[in-house]
């Protein structure tokens, strides 16, 4: 009972949160900084775990007729994922509802949802296009493309930000805002290189600012910030002998992280925490294979690391804290493919260790292992986790050739951890809706 109504009041108090915002930030002021909200205003609400075990509940194989898109979206009623050129709408249970394409049957990009209307974004070539739950076309909005003719080209996810705008990005250069109500294009701003094989790729939104990465050349990439609030051109982020050029937000600023220069891909990577202004707060451990997964209320990063040796699939959970010290560091048997920080504390972990098993592992805020639930078959492609507990997966179905993945299975497993955590990033694009924006309780 305690548990249902700590749940009840946290989804009120995020939406509350989330409404406030919703009026265009117009009247802002220009301060040539990322507005990144006070350094104590992630948003979390504190429940207790569910009193129930993590366990299996269904699988679900769907024919999907086309490659898988990294990102599941999960709303009050529905579950929302792309592959190839279809975006697909099940039912909670992982029932078929509707296929959707775009009106060129283009490649399209992981979906986005705005989960107070539940309505579903995705970008193609030629369009972006809104549908809601039923499948019903809400809007097209046709991409004028600079490049060629009908193929703007969509790069990354969209984002979606509080006040109600799609931001897309796309190779021709171009920043779009798009109106989620009515699909009508609120602004358009060049901020990337305008050719045929490379542009600016979306990262995260944070207060009226959107972090982008842009090619400079000879394989570097960095980060830059686009203010939404004006017509600054863009601005490189953060500074030193590593710049950043990712980055995921945290209390108080944002996280960047890279490869070191004149390392290969599969080289180290320097990780760094930056205020608003790009002024460096703490410098972490530099390590290999390094991939940032969550932040938690406190500022404490959950970071997956992977041995540098190729044939060693072996991996770490390793967790900094918010000066950037390492707190915990825990040993798993293989790649971490995604991690969600639940509204207890509880971490609900993807391990793909290799050829048809996937575990899915519960651990503790010290990151101890408390439950595991084995499965057989690839390894996911995309997460979500309900309120009741239940975490949704996308992946190729087990029935699909490694490597054909004409078929996409949707698996149900029960945890203990009601809902995502409130805080600004609990999870990859930040929350079950995909909206890749830091939420921070304001005044």
């Amino acid at each position: 009972m305690r548990a249902g109504f700590a749940i009840a009041i946290a989804s009120a108090i995020a939406v509350a949160s989330w409404g406030r915002w919703r009026g265009r930030p117009d009247d802002a002021t220009t301060s040539g900084c990322v507005d990144v909200g006070r350094a104590d205003g992630a948003l979390t609400v504190a429940s207790r775990s569910l009193e129930t075990r993590s366990r299996l509940l269904w699988r679900r194989s769907h024919d999907a007729d086309g490659a898988l898109r990294n990102g599941l979206v999960l709303t009050a009623t529905r579950l929302a994922f792309t592959a190839a050129e279809r975006l697909h709408l099940l039912d909670r249970r992982g029932a078929p509802v509707k296929t959707v394409s775009n009106d060129g049957h283009e490649f399209l990009s992981s979906p986005i949802a705005d989960p107070t209307s539940e309505t579903f974004v995705v970008a193609g070539a030629s369009s972006v296009i809104a549908v809601g739950r039923d499948g019903e076309r809400r809007w097209t909005h046709a991409l004028d493309a600079s490049l060629v003719p009908g193929e703007m080209l969509v790069q990354t996810r969209p984002l979606l930000s509080p006040w109600g705008d799609v931001v897309l990005a796309g190779l021709d250069g171009h920043l779009r805002t798009i109106d989620v109500a009515t699909g009508k294009l609120r602004s358009k701003r060049l901020v990337g290189v305008s050719t045929r094989r490379s542009g600016p790729l979306l990262e995260a939104g944070v207060g009226t600012d959107v972090f982008v990465s842009r090619g400079e050349g000879a394989g570097v990439e960095r980060a830059y910030v686009v203010g939404l609030r004006g017509s600054q051109p863009p601005k490189t982020f953060g500074g030193g002998p590593h710049p950043p050029s990712s980055v995921i937000p945290t209390v108080g600023g944002v996280i960047g992280y890279g490869y070191v220069e004149n390392q290969s891909r599969n080289g180290t990577v320097a990780l760094t925490a930056f205020d608003g202004c790009g002024r460096v707060r703490w410098k972490g451990p530099e390590m290999r294979w390094l991939l940032p997964l969550a932040v938690t209320a406190d500022g404490s990063v959950i970071v997956a690391e992977r041995s540098p040796a190729a044939e060693d699939l072996r991996g770490a959970l390793v967790m900094l804290g918010p000066k950037g010290n390492v707190l915990r560091r825990t040993e798993v048997d293989g790649p971490v493919a995604g991690a969600i920080v639940g509204a207890d504390g509880l971490i609900q972990v993807i391990e793909c260790l290799g050829g048809s098993n996937v575990r899915v592992a519960s651990f503790s805020n010290v990151l101890e292992r408390l439950e595991v639930v084995e499965l057989e078959g690839q390894c996911p492609a995309g997460m979500a986790l309900a309120e009741d507990g239940v975490l949704y997966l996308s992946r190729p179905s087990p029935s699909s050739p490694l490597g054909s993945l004409a078929n996409v299975e949707i698996v149900a497993v029960q945890t203990r951890s009601p809902g995502p955590a409130r805080t600004g990033w609990a999870m990859s694009r930040s929350d079950n809706a995909g909206r890749g924006w830091w939420l921070s309780q304001r005044e």
